[in-house]
């Protein structure tokens, strides 16, 4: 991983407001970099996600609902881009900078669900 290849030439993308917290979302060349902003301490928190990641998970769950990261660990075929839960919640969050995921809000709880178009 080399830093200055992946925050040089960075384009703001989207804010996006999940239940805890807003993620700001930059595009790169190769990546998505996300970005969650910790104002009690004075600091921020970054994540990095692979274009191709996000290109699997929007073509292999195209047109599904209520899509949880839960469904999407346990349904990835590919355990290179997604090895943990906060891949999977990172690239459905990048997804949604991209206009092809939504948070759908109609469900209540502690659990996160999307929409994929």
């Amino acid at each position: 991983m080399q830093p200055k290849k992946i925050l040089s030439n960075l384009d703001f993308k989207k804010e996006i407001q999940s239940k805890k917290q807003t993620y700001y979302i930059y595009e790169g060349n190769k990546n998505y970099v996300l970005m969650t902003v910790n104002r009690r301490r004075n600091s921020c928190n970054f994540n990095i996600v692979s274009k191709e990641a996000i290109e699997y998970v929007k073509k292999y769950f195209k047109r599904r609902r209520k899509i949880s990261v839960s469904d999407i660990l346990k349904e990835s075929k590919k355990p290179t881009h997604i090895k943990e839960r906060f891949d999977a919640l990172n690239i459905l969050y990048a997804l949604c900078a991209t206009g092809d995921a939504k948070i759908d809000t109609r469900f209540k709880g502690n659990q996160l669900f999307f929409n994929i178009k």
